[in-house]
């Protein structure tokens, strides 16, 4: 038995027992025992707090057993662990770009590359030149270059050449480009003379204005001026002669693009058609009479020519071993000669008179 005395704040006590563990007992008997208390103004001796050995199994009151945890924000092992996670989300990041870095370089464009598009834009612009009702023309973008000259064809100091302005279009369609020619009436003068009046026209209506350009080979060059028949058939004889121009000479060659001459015939006869070349054509020297060249107007305008041309001896509609007589329609397109006229000696620009004949008729 273990008797526990208790003594609240009036000074009162009272004694509880409580059954030792060891003889399994209950409690039998509780004892109250009341002091007087001390009288007013009598000071109480000092008691000395008890002190009761530990035993087990004896209560000690009130005990918190809730352990504050310690601040260890700046321990050692703290900071590793710190240190750890932030590589560990730098090591994210570093994987993420990665993967990013290798998706931007494998990444491939859905867009058709240069080489497609051109070649897409070649086949449209094809379709679009034989298909349309009415010519659409599409230019080359490549240009005549100006600086490459012949020293043969420059005109010597105090001699006067004529030059003539030539306009050509689509009928009915695209106007090309008007260029300006100068003749070299010094060294083939009746070549000359012959082209010049039929710029100017004739009293028998024989012009080039309005006349076609009957041949265009692409990348080669260009024939017209048949002022009889307009389909390279025609021989014109001038007024007063009895047969057409011999030619005069084949001194000047066909050195460089914008190069005109007159073309021999096969029984060796100028008959008023001329050529107008797109680059050097040496296979023509001393074949044809050059007797101009062209020396102001749109740069590209060849190349608009040209790119209105067939292969040689393939027109529409005519397989490339077609007869020697289709090669006069080497073009799906009717080119003519709009308007042309002349420079007076004093620089007046006059107009040529147009075509009156009635192509088909004579």
């Amino acid at each position: 038995m273990q008797l526990i005395r208790l003594e609240d704040k009036q000074g009162v006590s009272t004694t509880v027992s409580f059954p030792d563990p060891s003889d399994g007992r209950s409690a039998t008997a509780t004892e109250e025992v009341r002091e007087v208390p001390t009288p007013r103004g009598v000071r109480e001796p000092r008691r000395e707090p008890r002190r009761e050995e530990h035993r087990e199994g004896a209560c000690e009151g009130y005990v918190d057993c809730r352990r504050k945890e310690s601040d260890n924000t700046n321990s050692v092992k703290t900071k590793e662990l710190k240190v750890k996670e932030r590589q560990r989300k730098l090591d994210e990041i570093n994987k993420d770009n990665n993967s990013m870095h290798v998706r931007i370089q494998n990444a491939r464009s859905k867009q058709p590359g240069t080489a497609e598009l051109n070649k897409e834009w070649e086949e449209t612009k094809r379709k679009i030149m034989k298909g349309a009702n009415k010519p659409f023309v599409l230019f080359k973008t490549e240009r005549i270059d100006k600086n490459i000259h012949d020293p043969a064809f420059d005109k010597p100091p105090g001699v006067y050449r004529p030059k003539v302005k030539l306009e050509l279009a689509v009928r009915g369609g695209t106007r090309l480009g008007r260029v300006t020619l100068e003749l070299f009436s010094d060294l083939v003068p009746d070549t000359c003379r012959l082209f010049l009046s039929l710029v100017k026209g004739t009293e028998e209506g024989h012009a080039y204005t309005g006349t076609r350009i009957f041949r265009i080979v692409a990348g080669l060059y260009c024939r017209g001026g048949d002022v009889t028949q307009d389909n390279g058939y025609g021989s014109y004889v001038p007024s007063g002669n009895t047969e057409p121009f011999t030619p005069e000479n084949f001194d000047l060659k066909h050195t460089v693009p914008g190069v005109v001459s007159m073309s021999v015939s096969e029984d060796d006869t100028v008959d008023g058609h001329f050529n107008i070349i797109f680059k050097p054509l040496p296979q023509l020297d001393g074949k044809n009479v050059v007797f101009g060249r062209i020396i102001a107007g749109p740069s590209n305008i060849l190349d608009r020519v040209s790119a209105l041309g067939l292969p040689p001896g393939c027109p529409i509609g005519v397989p490339p071993y077609c007869k020697p007589h289709c090669l006069t329609m080497s073009s799906d397109v009717d080119v003519v000669v709009s308007s042309c006229g002349y420079y007076s000696r004093t620089g007046a620009f006059r107009e040529g008179a147009k075509s009156t004949i009635e192509f088909g008729k004579v």
